[in-house]
């Protein structure tokens, strides 16, 4: 064991004072015999203390790429406490082992708190997102279905419903796009909100026709939604109402819209945006802009196709001045 890891552990006995970034990251790639010595040390930290540590895990690992707590993680799986659980499950967002997925089944179908439950049908999303392409055997995609669909139907839970008919838009299965569209035809935003989440995720453009409305819908929610899922399935259609989002008074619409334009490619949303970045009506916006158009550029072919470069926009705006 490393002098670095053992003063960690030490410092974690002593009290409750923050770790810092260095710290935390020591725990990183441990090897098999520190792993088994801090996880034999984890049951006796206080709660307070195992939930903030997870927490600082999961945000260093998506600062920086190299490191990597997914045996802690895993091992957080099973903590008495449903919050850690719950932490412990969104941390692992990015794990591809089969063997998780049976954990998060088991998770969604006998966890006795909602937190886990939900955090689980949130995340077995991204097997299903997986396992559509072949990249899990057969027999595992059923299972992970056929759990969301009976969650999605007997839980008593609403959130736990919901989050599992979002899942379900990864999903080809004929049983998934009929909860959906039943959570469409709610007279429930929430409901209606999750089901064009599920929309987006379902690289069927057939749910156009019932996500476009939904541009111009009064509940923020619902346009936030369908602008996201414009963008996720390029409806060209949608190019106009993203246009007119960008004037939205909800600035997380106007950068769903930004977004989704710069996903839906075409002349037309090249001219918008380059024309919303020269306004500057909101300047903190402007880095979201150029990757949005930097991404079009990637869509369309090249940036020579696009004529667009930032340098570009700066002289126009120059020409404007004199």
């Amino acid at each position: 064991m490393t002098t670095r890891f053992q003063g960690l552990l030490a410092r974690l006995r002593q009290g409750s004072a923050p770790l810092s970034a260095d710290q935390v990251a020591t725990l990183s790639d441990l090897s098999a015999v520190e792993r088994q010595v801090f996880l034999a040390a984890w049951s006796d930290l206080p709660q307070e203390r195992r939930l903030r540590l997870l927490e600082h895990m999961g945000r260093l690992a998506d600062e920086r790429i190299e490191l990597n707590f997914d045996a802690i993680d895993r091992a957080a799986l099973t903590d008495p406490d449903p919050h850690v659980r719950s932490v412990a499950i969104r941390n692992l967002w990015e794990c591809e082992d089969p063997a998780l997925a049976d954990c998060l089944l088991q998770i969604l179908h006998t966890d006795p708190a909602l937190e886990p439950v939900r955090a689980a049908a949130r995340a077995l999303g991204h097997f299903v997102l997986l396992a559509e392409p072949a990249q899990l055997e057969e027999g595992q995609l059923e299972r992970i279905v056929a759990g969301l669909l009976s969650v999605a139907v007997t839980s008593p839970d609403d959130t736990a419903r919901r989050t599992c008919v979002e899942s379900l838009g990864y999903s080809s299965r004929s049983e998934a796009a009929g909860l959906i569209q039943q959570a469409f035809e709610s007279d429930q935003d929430a409901w209606r909100a999750s089901a064009l989440i599920a929309m987006g995720r379902s690289a069927n453009d057939e749910w156009a026709e019932r996500i476009l409305p939904m541009l111009q819908h009064p509940a923020p929610t619902l346009r936030l939604e369908a602008a996201r899922a414009c963008g996720e399935l390029e409806l060209k259609p949608s190019t106009r109402p993203l246009v007119e989002l960008l004037q939205d008074p909800s600035p997380e619409i106007r950068r769903a819209a930004v977004w989704s334009l710069g996903q839906v490619g075409g002349k037309p949303a090249y001219q918008a945006l380059r024309h919303y970045l020269r306004r500057n009506d909101y300047p903190e916006d402007a880095e979201l802009i150029d990757s949005a158009l930097e991404n079009l550029a990637f869509v369309e072919g090249t940036e020579q196709m696009l004529g667009y470069s930032r340098e570009d926009d700066d002289l126009e705006d120059e020409g404007d001045e004199a």
